[in-house]
């Protein structure tokens, strides 16, 4: 079976997915998937700082990295979707207070 991946951005050590808003929900149901083929056209093409990623170790590492001005442009595995989610959680409640 293909791995499937879904777009995020690191930035200022924070994930934000690309496809809903911050402020929204968290609602699996409106992540959009990629196949393998199709991220690695977009790693070729692309002309920003873009990564595959496939374990919490690369997350951790984009993450660290993304406190530098630019942000980073992810394809994350299905696999961390349970790992992306409490991040993303973990984001907004720091927002909150």
């Amino acid at each position: 079976m293909a791995e499937r991946f879904f777009r995020a951005t690191a930035l200022a050590g924070s994930l934000h997915l690309i496809d809903f808003s911050d402020w929204d929900p968290w609602e699996p149901r409106n992540i959009q998937y990629r196949n393998d083929a199709e991220v690695g056209w977009l790693m070729r093409t692309g002309a920003s700082e873009r990564r595959i990623v496939r374990t919490v170790a690369e997350l951790d590492a984009a993450l660290e990295e993304s406190a530098s001005p630019c942000g980073i442009y992810l394809y994350i595995s299905e696999s961390l979707i349970g790992e992306a989610e409490r991040r993303w959680e973990e984001m907004k409640q720091k927002r909150r207070r």
